[in-house]
């Protein structure tokens, strides 16, 4: 069109760890609303091509698992043909930025560190405190050394890197997959087809969703337990009646849609990112009340929202559906949570509690 400026060319280049991190800065909050955000759109505004912007949101669901500091229930990313959407906790939507306390403990830091240093060192780190303790800004900018360079090789992207790129480029063309599956447990794996409709990043997986034309139904598995991935020629029509919202909770996948009636059997022969997801509800119905203290109350109403009680304390409801995973979740924080209800669950984490109690004695 006259006048409207060429796009950039895509780079098929992943650039330095710098280059990466100013992308996945700008993927995150740009591909975070309930639309998410257009692949072409993506790419065009980093200049770089599919295959790039692919790599960059495998890092991220890759690190937030694996790091230390990280959890895996924390972010959620859906790719499909044509968009992304991110979905985070609490604390991924603030400002990357250090709190009052949080800068006036590094300028303390710093103050004691000068004390060491005589000279233009002790000036210079006076200088930096006092600038960090006037601003109380964000963190500054980092220039990373080429030595952190991020490598070409697709083995930087996962085991299964290739895997999600055939995945992707089978939904677009709209191409059936054949793959073994090996179920937990199982002794071979099973021949399996999907016609893929959306990969999701969950719990530090990746799984793919789908239609199963063999069962006519839903089905998610997780790439992992995948083997021997092709592109058929058969070619399917996409479900446009397909909403993955009652597949998801929060940052898990499941295998049976969320709020499915009564009379309708969970799916079976997949995978969830949530142990036992899509079985029968347990209790008093599908959600357990657990009390979390002042001490934590405040980080657990960032990461899964709930209700603060007039003593500092939080009171949070969780959607469940397998009691191993509420009793895992209550025991991790010891005396900082209790499980109020239902009291068939209280049961559950109270002999767990006494397991655990004899192992250690």
């Amino acid at each position: 069109m006259p006048g409207r400026s060429p796009m950039p060319e895509r780079s098929s280049a992943r650039g330095t760890a710098h280059d990466r991190l100013q992308r996945i800065l700008y993927l995150l909050p740009a591909a975070g609303g309930a639309e998410g955000a257009s692949i072409d759109e993506l790419c065009d505004a980093l200049g770089v091509t599919p295959e790039v912007l692919l790599s960059d949101i495998t890092e991220v669901a890759a690190r937030e698992y694996y790091l230390p500091a990280g959890r895996g229930d924390s972010l959620r990313i859906t790719v499909d043909a044509e968009r992304v959407r991110v979905w985070t906790t609490g604390e991924f939507r603030r400002p990357p930025k250090l709190t009052a306390r949080e800068a006036l403990a590094l300028g303390l830091g710093l103050r004691a560190l000068a004390t060491e240093r005589e000279g233009a060192d002790r000036r210079d780190l006076l200088e930096l405190a006092r600038r960090l303790e006037a601003g109380l800004a964000s963190v500054p900018e980092v220039e990373f050394a080429p030595d952190f360079a991020i490598a070409e090789a697709a083995a930087t992207d996962g085991p299964d890197g290739g895997m999600r790129g055939l995945l992707m480029d089978a939904a677009r063309e709209r191409r059936v997959c054949g793959f073994g599956y090996l179920k937990p447990g199982a002794a071979e794996p099973e021949r399996r087809c999907l016609e893929p409709y959306v990969l999701v990043a969950s719990t530090g997986r990746w799984y793919a969703v789908g239609r199963d034309p063999d069962r006519e139904d839903i089905r998610v598995f997780r790439l992992d337990r995948m083997l021997d991935l092709a592109a058929l020629d058969t070619r399917f029509q996409r479900d446009h009646g397909f909403d993955l919202e009652r597949y998801l909770t929060r940052a898990y996948v499941h295998r049976a849609p969320r709020g499915a009636g009564e009379g309708e059997p969970p799916s079976t022969g997949g995978d969830a990112a949530r142990p036992g997801a899509g079985s029968t509800p347990i209790g008093d119905g599908s959600t357990a009340r657990i009390r979390y203290s002042p001490a934590i109350a405040r980080w657990i109403l960032e990461r899964e929202g709930g209700e603060t009680l007039a003593d500092g304390a939080a009171e949070v409801e969780h959607a469940v559906s397998d009691p191993t995973w509420v009793a895992r979740h209550v025991l991790q924080y010891g005396g900082d949570a209790e499980l109020l209800g239902p009291a068939a669950l209280r049961t559950r984490v109270a002999a767990g509690a006494r397991k655990a109690e004899a192992v250690h004695d």
